[in-house]
């Protein structure tokens, strides 16, 4: 009856490790598990244009790409609202144009 305990005891600890070191070393299976997304865009005109150039068109990178830009706007939208209404003079005009860029991109 000892020795039956010692032994579930030793299997319980030993996979208990196996489990530990596993979720330590985690390295991804697929490209996509651990990519993340360089967004750029490009500014012409005060608009802009050209948001994650540097990935194909139609490519899950383009499309991953495209859904972090979407959370980069709105919340440069969100910075330079919280900006332009706690600052004054030069600041909040460059803030609000700031604003009016990424605010009018991620569209709410």
């Amino acid at each position: 009856m000892l020795r039956k305990l010692l032994i579930l005891n030793a299997l319980i600890l030993s996979l208990a490790w196996c489990f530990t070191v596993q979720a330590a070393n985690k390295t991804c299976r697929t490209e996509s598990a651990c990519f993340k997304p360089n967004v750029t865009w490009s500014v012409s005109g005060g608009e802009i244009t050209d948001v994650c150039h540097n990935y194909a068109y139609g490519d899950w990178r383009y499309r991953r790409c495209r859904t972090e830009a979407g959370k980069v706007f709105k919340q440069r939208c969100r910075e330079y609202k919280e900006k332009a209404r706690n600052s004054q003079g030069d600041i909040r005009e460059r803030a609000r144009r700031q604003q009016d860029l990424f605010c009018i991109s991620y569209r709410p």
